[in-house]
């Protein structure tokens, strides 16, 4: 998959009326092919990851989202779906209430989503872009197996999630690509819409402690 250029990404943006604020942007305009997003709550992860995904299909032609099940895909998937859809630019939707969610763009592209619970089955294909989503809840081994796939056609691999005490991989994680540039710490108050006045916003009472 080619390196996808800003010029690219802004056309995608304008072109589902999207508006990232700030945080947002630099994470959607890198150009890194492993970037990892550890972010807050409310801080708007999965449409964030959605909009990644909606600024890079063009370019390629199978994607996946992986969560620890079904369920925790819904959201990025939905966000992504909902705005093709409203564009006339999904050919055919599978959407069950259990399992895996899938679509097929008008212009070819295939995306699915996955369950980390079998990483048996994170494999054989090669994406050209996985987003793993609330990665911090699943292992290091979900995450070097998505990074192998897209290792055929130089695909890239989003990371979104919360630092998770029960796996120190996602902080060990964050060390080696934040070294890179590929690492973005994203509080809850960089989300501007939900909290306009941004940390002073977000914790009012912090400097009465």
């Amino acid at each position: 998959m080619i390196p996808v250029p800003p010029a690219q990404i802004e056309r995608q943006l304008n072109y589902y009326g999207d508006k990232p604020f700030p945080a947002q942007r630099r994470v959607i305009f890198s150009s890194k092919r492993v970037i990892q997003v550890a972010s807050g709550e409310q801080y708007g992860k999965s449409w964030l990851a959605g909009t990644f995904l909606k600024t890079r299909y063009p370019l390629g032609k199978l994607f996946w989202i992986v969560g620890p099940d079904f369920d925790q895909t819904k959201e990025e998937f939905n966000y992504f779906a909902s705005s093709l859809q409203e564009k006339g630019a999904v050919a055919d939707i599978r959407t069950p209430d259990q399992g895996a969610q899938r679509l097929w763009t008008t212009t070819g592209q295939y995306v699915e989503t996955k369950s980390s619970d079998d990483e048996m089955k994170i494999a054989n294909k090669a994406p050209d872009g996985i987003i793993m989503a609330e990665a911090g809840q699943q292992t290091r081994s979900v995450y070097e197996r998505c990074r192998a796939r897209c290792g055929p056609n130089r695909g890239w691999l989003l990371l979104a999630g919360t630092f998770e005490e029960e796996r120190p991989w996602y902080d060990d994680l964050a060390v080696e690509l934040e070294a890179e540039g590929a690492f973005f710490s994203c509080p809850s108050w960089d989300n501007t819409l939900k909290y306009p006045g941004g940390f002073s916003w977000a914790c009012p009472h912090y400097n009465e402690q």
